[in-house]
């Protein structure tokens, strides 16, 4: 007996989806040493701890251990850091950190050895425009670098005013084990304590210098609290909204790629719009599941159909120009309109009030 196939009655087409390109966490921070451990061919390695440290080379006795002992017993427990090498005898800072970018690009924050001045103010500049989007941390004794730095606009170069070279260290270490994207793992860096250090002996009349120039510190509070304040960047801005736009950002153009390059072809219609917009709505969801984002009333001025006061269920809307607009050119280079996302900010509250009314 013939056995004919049963594919003429019933075919079975399986397709696997191609591989999502791996989102970067925003959970790995640089050390820019300049021990001669790592080769300058290399310039980076990445560990998960002091004893990997201690079997790769280093010592207990130099600078990148003592800063990556206070890193990682953070309270967050941050699970790798990587380290750069700097050779500070032969070549300038800037060509440094242009080849630690380019053997690594993965790390997010810069946690840089040095406190000269002249260094930092150049490192901030390369940090300001570096892809992927980074930012920086550093120390200084006094708050006047923090000051040029803020009087320069930048945006992503966050500086502790501290005796102790390390305290960039813990912060960030801290930042860095709480970067887990999970649900409600959305933080602020206000009020955290550092493991392994010191509060610094500043005083009360020290806080408005540092305020002024955007400047962090960490102090004691009651006599009970060892707390870090404010969290704040050169310009004002938060850290955990720079970390946690780039996050948003991040995910967004890897979710558009990935779409893009796994569907047949998008058409320039109306309903072409509505799946590109799409696209975007699993990268806003993992920010309200953090608590960055959240529900909320609209403050900012009207913009296109969105009006001040409106209330943004979602915590987001996406929006787009008219395909029917569309110039010729734009049409036959099969340009897509532009996209606009509106965000409500979940917020933190950093400082209250509360009144007691006694009455007897």
């Amino acid at each position: 007996m013939a056995v004919l196939p049963i594919s003429d009655i019933v075919d079975i087409i399986v397709n696997l989806s191609a591989r999502s390109t791996l989102r970067k966490a925003f959970n790995l921070a640089l050390y820019m040493g300049t021990s001669n451990v790592i080769p300058l061919e290399e310039r980076v390695r990445v560990y998960s701890g002091l004893d990997s440290m201690l079997d790769d080379g280093f010592t207990t006795a130099m600078p990148e251990y003592k800063a990556a002992a206070i890193f990682f017993q953070q309270s967050t427990k941050p699970k790798r850091l990587a380290i750069g090498r700097w050779d500070d005898q032969t070549e300038e800072i800037l060509d440094a950190i242009t080849a630690i970018r380019a053997a690594n690009s993965e790390w997010y924050a810069l946690l840089p050895s040095t406190q000269d001045e002249t260094d930092i103010l150049t490192l901030a500049a390369f940090i300001e425009s570096a892809q992927p989007a980074s930012m920086m941390a550093f120390v200084s004794p006094t708050a006047d670098t923090i000051a040029k730095i803020k009087g320069l606009n930048q945006r992503r170069t966050m500086g502790i005013v501290s005796p102790q070279e390390n305290m960039h260290m813990g912060i960030i270490g801290w930042a860095m084990g709480a970067q887990t994207g999970l649900r409600d793992s959305a933080y602020t860096l206000h009020l955290k304590k550092i493991v392994g250090l010191a509060v610094d002996p500043w005083k009360y009349n020290d806080l408005d210098k540092f305020k002024a120039a955007n400047a962090n510190y960490y102090i004691n509070r009651g006599d009970t609290y060892d707390v870090f304040e404010e969290g704040v960047l050169a310009d004002g801005t938060f850290f955990d909204e720079l970390i946690n736009l780039d996050y948003l950002a991040n995910d967004l153009q890897l979710a558009c790629m990935d779409k893009l390059t796994q569907v047949k072809k998008v058409a320039q219609t109306t309903g072409g719009m509505e799946i590109l917009r799409n696209f975007m709505v699993a990268a806003l969801e993992k920010m309200k599941l953090i608590g960055f984002i959240a529900p909320g009333i609209y403050t900012g001025d009207p913009f296109m159909e969105i009006e001040t006061g409106q209330m943004l269920s979602k915590g987001y809307v996406i929006l787009n120009d008219s395909i029917d607009e569309q110039s010729v050119a734009e049409r036959e280079n099969r340009i897509s309109p532009p996209f606009y996302i509106i965000v409500k900010l979940a917020g933190a509250v950093h400082t209250m009030t509360v009144q007691v009314n006694v009455n007897r």
